[in-house]
């Protein structure tokens, strides 16, 4: 049996253009030595990054760059040919990230908050997009973690959620 194995390596949030684009850039070079030994290497980077706190110290704490890091993602993967990993938080958002990222190359991160959000995971199953599912914030329930992964292996095809699919 051959082992695929994967390493993500970037900032935890996509702060400004120049940050992503240094990190897909160094990326792409760690890429080479990867290869060397059968490793697969993408770049994440959070263009939405909720905060528990939205202060601190009386200063607001930064949540991202929204669409605008999206495409800053999306022209590191196209420049460095590098692919990219990146939470998607509410499927609204799910048309950014067809336009600025590529579904057959990126990754759709569901983050520790939601694992439990059984629409975004449907909308998420629904996509082409590879997902990287990052464990829940508390102890793993084993019926809540398969009842998460159902959806988004088989996601729900309600009529609702189909028709809102098809207007992103």
């Amino acid at each position: 049996m051959q082992k695929e194995i994967t390493v993500v390596g970037g900032p935890c949030a996509a702060e400004s253009y120049h940050q992503v684009m240094y990190a897909a850039q160094r990326n792409s070079i760690f890429r080479n030595i990867c290869h060397k030994y059968g490793i697969n290497l993408e770049t994440r980077g959070g263009a939405f990054k909720p905060r528990t706190k939205l202060r601190n110290n009386g200063q607001q704490i930064f949540e991202g760059e929204g669409p605008e890091g999206l495409a800053w993602l999306g022209e590191a993967a196209r420049t460095y040919q590098m692919p990219i990993v990146t939470e998607l938080m509410d499927a609204s958002d799910l048309w950014d990230f067809f336009k600025n990222l590529d579904p057959y190359r990126d990754t759709i991160q569901v983050g520790a908050r939601n694992n439990q959000n059984f629409s975004l995971l449907a909308y998420i199953g629904l996509s082409p997009f590879n997902v990287l599912v990052k464990s829940p914030q508390n102890v793993i329930d084993t019926a809540d973690a398969q009842g998460s992964l159902e959806r988004i292996t088989h996601p729900t095809e309600t009529k609702y959620i189909i028709e809102k699919y098809k207007r992103l």
